[in-house]
């Protein structure tokens, strides 16, 4: 849920406010880590995971289809940035997007 987040504040900062700079907040260490760091690396292996020494078979990336679209949407505005928070720590914009998830509402 939270890559689907994710995509969603993308698609709407691309729609909403398209070339501004954002921030876009996750407590996510899977979400950030794989737009800043792996998601490059996984399109250049064609949306797969490989060895770090390029020698082992090359994997399917979990959510390869979402990774693909969040991908779209970050490489249309290069000043949007995605940063960690930390979880359940009382930051009131985290803690409302945790009681949203968990009712299903927007």
């Amino acid at each position: 849920m939270e890559l689907f987040a994710l995509l969603e504040a993308a698609t709407w900062i691309n729609r909403e406010a398209a070339d501004e700079g954002a921030i876009i907040w996750s407590d996510s260490v899977y979400a950030v880590k794989g737009c800043n760091s792996w998601r490059p690396i996984w399109k250049n292996n064609g949306w797969r995971k490989s060895s770090p020494n390029g020698n082992g078979r090359k994997r399917t990336i979990a959510n390869a289809d979402l990774w693909k679209a969040v991908d779209l949407q970050l490489s249309r505005n290069a000043l949007v940035t995605i940063a960690w928070c930390k979880g359940h720590s009382g930051i009131a914009g985290n803690e409302r997007a945790d009681a949203l998830a968990e009712t299903g509402g927007g």
